[in-house]
């Protein structure tokens, strides 16, 4: 038990300095955006930032007691309360100082990590306190500085419009460049508007044909025989003649406003294609930007596991959008650091093994077809130990020893990817802790890829990632279902095919393709649509093919519209995170599409076949199944350990807007939060489930670092029926609150 517990807390210890790591980033990122912004709106919202950072790393490292470090971040804190709520006015000396602050920390951490014991940290602390108090805000109002001569023209530093950069080339920054592409995407609603009028146009003229085929007049020859007998009908036929006349002159114009707005309406197109398509290739970076860090990394990792390793890069020039290449950049060099530390043996087990002395690691870019790169990392090293992959999943519960028979070697492979399971030995900085590679997975399918898996039994391990070339574009497979237009990313999608609808029975929930019986969903009940007319009218069942997070499903829709090229369009910050959509887009005539996110999908399916009860169905006899919200890694880490161990199932998320989309997909017992979340608060969170007639009833544990009197009443007032803080935390504490409120 004692190691069981020692190793725990050793992967405990590596997920905070993980966590650290990125807290301590994001914080000097943002305090030289600070030191260099003039806008207070921005710099009150980079302020925030800071201050959430340093609170969060404060909580995590109070639970992993390194006291030395949350006494620092205590301190950092508070400066940061003051200069968020500009009771001091920022500076240089002050920059200076809580520079030193972060660089400290990040020396603290290493030291605690490693059970060295730390600096003394009192002349910073008063160097921090010094530099707070010099340049109190009043001092130092917004307007001093408007009083100094300043330029005719004056920009923004991390906002500048333009710099010109020599004679035929203009820097400008990508946030800029981002704000005037979205300017672009508007006017595509102008494209649609005219292709509406050019068909209002040819419906008018359909609309004087038929009237004139329909009307029962005389034709010429008649009206000539009628005119100037004197019958007295002289009037009716000048009117006949006229209305003639009229329909046909109106005909006439019409076609030629036909043709002119359609005209307009293909220029228009045509121009807005090119112009966007421009835009597009200004927000396009070569893949070089990111490999430029990859060989020296991989000498240093190589140098501290004392291996040789050869790094081969290919496919450099390939560009891909910047926004893509940003969220891709830490999963690439998770992969890389897996494949030096474990992927690759050591010199001597090379050479034992007939293989060269140095490892190589291969790193490929390729354009597929479409809108689609293809990003590869492969090593020449041991390979994935199948077995002891199986074995891993079993002890945790990831999988049954039933459901791990039936698994081949590609789907055992495939487990590394579920959040815990490591096959590492030793746990290291680099690797050990098994969550890495489920975040890398994550980050992938955040921006709309896939990741697969390769590994031979002779050895050496591929991964290989899917990747779509720009985020403005997408090609979608367009569905419809219960009279509703939808997209499904066609990167998501394997196949399509259709099954015979059988009368007077339900439609099947699974479905076998290739072998494999895969469980199938109505899209229609998976989204809760109401029932359209034609309902279950077909004679076949329209099935697509879905694969996401490493596994197949599929989903059953009224009919395949085709497959086509699209504009996407965030939800926008109103719309933070909505169940199963990822985005939308404008189709023809300015139809606003949802796209579908296969994720979400792939989970819904999957819990209405466990409900079920398929093979799909849990396997652990759970005393209760409990959501923890918390933005710290670390301390969702130690709690889902604890709770885990005392037998509940748990399901852990970052935020209240992750846990109110987790609660609109499953049901829960009781809900642990935190309080001090980005996007949405603790306080919040409560509050909208006691507003939510289904959820009003479920148990609400306030879990927080803040233990004044005011934050407990907040909380009790909100509507929590229990509130502890993690100063001082008693696990004994809060495993009786869960009891009693069960």
């Amino acid at each position: 038990m004692a190691t069981d517990e020692q190793a725990f807390l050793r992967r405990l210890l590596a997920t905070f300095k993980q966590e650290a790591d990125d807290h301590l980033r994001t914080m000097a990122e943002s305090l030289r955006a600070l030191a260099s912004q003039s806008q207070p709106a921005r710099a009150a919202e980079l302020s925030e930032i800071l201050f959430r950072e340093a609170h969060s790393l404060k909580g995590a490292a109070r639970s992993v007691d390194l006291v030395q470090v949350e006494g620092l971040c205590h301190a950092l804190e508070t400066t940061l309360a003051r200069l968020r709520n500009r009771e001091v006015a920022p500076s240089t000396g002050l920059f200076d100082v809580l520079h030193q602050v972060l660089d400290r920390l990040a020396h603290g951490i290493e030291a605690g990590v490693a059970g060295k014991p730390g600096t003394d940290d009192s002349a910073l602390l008063q160097a921090l306190a010094r530099a707070a108090d010099a340049v109190p805000q009043q001092a130092a109002p917004p307007a001093a500085a408007a009083q100094e001569p300043a330029p005719a023209v004056q920009a923004e530093p991390a906002e500048r419009i333009m710099e010109f950069d020599a004679a035929d080339t203009v820097r400008i920054s990508a946030a800029k460049l981002m704000r005037m592409f979205e300017q672009v995407e508007e006017l595509t609603s102008f494209s649609f508007a005219a292709g509406r009028m050019a068909e209002e146009l040819r419906a008018l003229h359909g609309m004087i044909g038929d009237w004139e085929r329909q009307s029962v007049l005389p034709e010429p020859q008649e009206l000539r025989s009628l005119a100037g007998t004197g019958s007295g009908n002289d009037s009716g036929v000048q009117d006949i003649v006229r209305a003639r006349t009229f329909a046909r002159t109106l005909t006439r114009r019409l076609v030629r406003a036909e043709i002119r707005a359609e005209s307009d309406r293909h220029q228009l197109a045509t121009m807005l294609g090119a112009l966007q398509d421009e835009m597009k290739e200004a927000l396009m970076l070569p893949f070089s930007s990111l490999f430029d860090v990859l060989p020296r990394m991989v000498r240093e990792l190589a140098r501290e596991r004392g291996k040789e390793v050869e790094l081969v890069m290919h496919g450099e020039a390939v560009e891909i959008d910047r926004r893509v290449q940003e969220q891709i950049r830490a999963p690439l060099i998770h992969l890389i650091r897996n494949a030096v530390d474990h992927g690759l043996e050591m010199p001597a087990e090379r050479r034992r093994k007939n293989k060269p002395t140095a490892g190589r690691i291969t790193v490929g870019v390729l354009p597929k077809d479409g809108n689609r790169i293809e990003l590869c990392v492969a090593d020449d090293g041991s390979g994935l130990d199948i077995a002891k992959i199986k074995r891993s999943a079993l002890e945790l519960g990831i999988r049954s020893a039933e459901q791990l028979d039936l698994l081949g070697p590609g789907e055992a492979a495939e487990l590394i990817f579920e959040s815990g399971l490591s096959t590492s030995a030793a746990l290291t900085d680099v690797s050990g802790r098994g969550l890495g590679m489920a975040i890398v997975r994550e980050k992938v399918e955040k921006v709309g890829g896939t990741i697969a898996i390769e590994s031979a039994a002779s050895g050496g391990t591929c991964f290989r990632i899917a990747l779509p070339a720009t985020l403005t574009a997408l090609r979608g497979l367009l569905v419809r279902v219960a009279g509703r237009q939808l997209v499904l990313p066609s990167l998501n999608v394997e196949s399509v095919c259709r099954l015979a609808r059988i009368a007077g029975t339900e439609d099947p929930r699974s479905i076998d393709i290739d072998g494999e019986d895969l469980p199938l969903g109505r899209l229609q009940e998976v989204l809760g649509l109401e029932n359209s007319a034609d309902e279950g009218a077909g004679k076949y069942i329209q099935i697509v093919v879905l694969s996401a997070a490493g596994m197949r499903f599929a989903v059953s829709v009224d009919e395949i519209v085709g497959d086509q090229e699209m504009v996407v369009k965030g939800l926008g910050p109103q719309v933070v995170r909505v169940p199963n959509i990822s985005a939308v887009t404008l189709l023809d005539g300015g139809r606003i599409v949802p796209i579908l996110n296969a994720q979400d999908l792939m989970k819904a399916v999957l819990s209405r076949e466990r409900t079920n009860g398929t093979a799909y169905a849990a396997t652990k006899n759970l005393h209760g199944s409990l959501l923890i919200v918390e933005d710290s890694t670390t301390t969702r880490m130690q709690l889902r350990n604890l709770l885990e161990t005392e037998g509940y199932e748990v399901t852990a998320v970052a935020d209240g807007i992750d846990a109110l989309t987790a609660l609109g997909e499953r049901r829960f017992d009781l809900v642990i939060t935190d309080i001090e979340m980005p996007r949405m608060d603790g306080y919040t969170l409560v509050e909208r489930i006691r507003a939510d007639p289904a959820l009003r009833a479920l148990p609400v544990v306030l879990l927080s670092t803040l233990d004044s009197r005011a934050s407990r009443e907040r909380g009790l007032v909100a509507g929590a029926n229990a509130y502890v803080a993690k100063g001082g935390f008693d696990q004994r504490n809060l495993l009786e609150t869960i009891r009693r409120l069960r």
